[in-house]
């Protein structure tokens, strides 16, 4: 599309505000940017967490460069290995968590929860704020959360893409494994 037919179609229109939820979600309207925020039926002292995942490649990837010259023989960097970074902001204080595992699996959800239970020990319930990955959603994570009463995993809508602001006052703090 030229310039000019993007002024022309824009002009007299106001700009459209950021979406928060998915178009298609069917539940978009239950859920508001304020689920950072405890809950009324929370009692005080609660604390709400937004957590996610990534992945990281241990061997960066090699791609073809137009270099007359070839890597020595022997010079091959070997396989290349994985790991799953779980992370969690504090949105109130700005605190920030995170776990390496071998492999986003539930079981290492769990021991991500259980690390957020031991950081937050005074807190009378811990709330992750997730998004629907099937790992949020299996049998073990539901058998760990009949085992501590004061998780409480909360789910985002579906296909959302949220950014979580924080002030950068907070200290990372986390356990490889």
């Amino acid at each position: 599309m030229s310039l000019r037919t993007r002024h022309r179609r824009a002009r007299g229109r106001p700009l459209a505000a950021a979406r928060l939820v998915a178009k298609g979600d069917l539940v978009r309207d239950h859920v508001s940017p304020s689920c950072t925020r405890p809950s009324p039926s929370y009692p005080d002292g609660a604390v709400v967490l937004a957590e996610d995942e990534t992945h990281l490649n241990l061997l960066p990837w090699v791609r073809h460069l137009d270099h007359p010259r070839r890597l020595p023989a022997g010079a091959d960097p070997g396989t290349n290995r994985r790991r799953s970074i779980f992370g969690a902001v504090d949105a109130a204080s700005g605190r920030v968590f995170y776990h390496v595992a071998r492999k986003a699996i539930s079981g290492s959800f769990t021991a991500f929860c259980e690390q957020l239970l031991a950081a937050c020990p005074a807190a009378p319930v811990v709330a992750v704020v997730c998004d629907n990955v099937a790992i949020h959603h299996s049998k073990l994570v539901d058998r760990r959360l009949a085992d501590h009463p004061r998780l409480r995993v909360l789910h985002g809508a579906r296909y959302s893409h949220t950014t979580t602001r924080s002030s950068g006052c907070g200290r990372a703090q986390g356990v490889a494994g």
